[in-house]
């Protein structure tokens, strides 16, 4: 009998199991919360590859207390269906969420060519009574505040400058306008040592996103750096959360690479929350 494939929804909170990074993401966020009266400002999010909601409801939840509208960019149909269900239970319309179906880079491609029909056709049915042109008008620099938590992997060094050149030159409101965003951090976490081994494509650090943004004249308000250890014993819930990400993947190069780097089962899951603004002129924009 065939096994059935685990939807990437319930294969990323297995592998999320693995470490304590959301526990530590929570702390991070409310101190975070704590310290920047900017946040308390923010009305409208872009929420880019939101998943089932994950760390981003945490950030929304804990950070964003005056939110109005919610904008997500999500292309796969299990996260979109868990997402609205976890929306429903933990904010019950507090603000409008409009959901476009699509990957990211679809989504900067009719934006880049102004094809807004195809916007239209991702565009979900959701909670707002905002028309199309309404949406559309939040673009022109009205998004305060845009979350990318553990998706910058997937895309390219060039799709990944167009994403911020879009954010802070056309979506982002310039005065406020702040790109907060998760990623590993270091040669040495888990995940890249791992990707190393098996001889496959790095996902893309901290270290390379920050000096990414900062040759775009954009500087790093708050950096949150992190670690945990990992449990790697859970040999098939890894395997199925990479395959997600590397088609290639085969099991027993996998087993063989994670005996290499945890012989003990265990390895450092490093990240890094940054919270980032467009300097202007030479003067940050606060």
């Amino acid at each position: 009998m065939a096994t059935q494939k685990i939807s990437y929804p319930e294969t990323l909170k297995a592998l999320r199991k693995c470490f304590s990074e959301r526990e530590i993401l929570l702390e991070l966020m409310k101190n975070l919360s704590a310290g920047s009266s900017e946040l308390k400002e923010v009305r409208t999010c872009l929420s880019i590859g939101t998943g089932y909601g994950g760390y981003d409801l945490d950030f929304i939840r804990i950070c964003l207390p005056n939110l109005e509208n919610l904008i997500v960019v999500e292309k796969d149909e299990d996260c979109l269906r868990e997402l609205k269900i976890n929306l429903d239970n933990q904010f019950k319309e507090k603000f409008d969420v409009i959901i476009m179906k699509c990957s990211m880079e679809s989504f900067m491609e009719m934006f880049e060519k102004k094809d807004y029909d195809k916007l239209i056709d991702v565009l979900e049915e959701n909670n707002s009574e905002k028309n199309f042109d309404e949406i559309l008008k939040l673009f022109e620099k009205k998004i305060d505040i845009v979350l990318t938590m553990h998706v910058l992997y997937f895309l390219d060094p060039a799709q990944r400058m167009k994403l911020y050149r879009m954010c802070f030159d056309q979506w982002m409101n310039s005065a406020l306008g702040r790109f907060v965003t998760v990623n590993v951090s270091g040669d040495d976490n888990a995940t890249n040592r791992l990707l190393r081994e098996l001889q496959l494509k790095e996902f893309v650090n901290s270290e390379t996103v920050k000096e990414e943004l900062e040759g775009e004249e954009v500087s790093v308000l708050d950096e949150l750096s992190f670690e945990c250890p990992m449990q790697m014993t859970d040999i098939n819930n890894l395997y199925e959360a990479m395959k997600f990400c590397i088609e290639s993947l085969q099991m027993t190069d996998f087993v063989e690479k994670i005996k290499m780097i945890a012989p003990d089962g265990w390895a450092c899951h490093k990240g890094s929350l940054c919270v980032c603004a467009k300097i202007d002129g030479g003067a940050l924009q606060i």
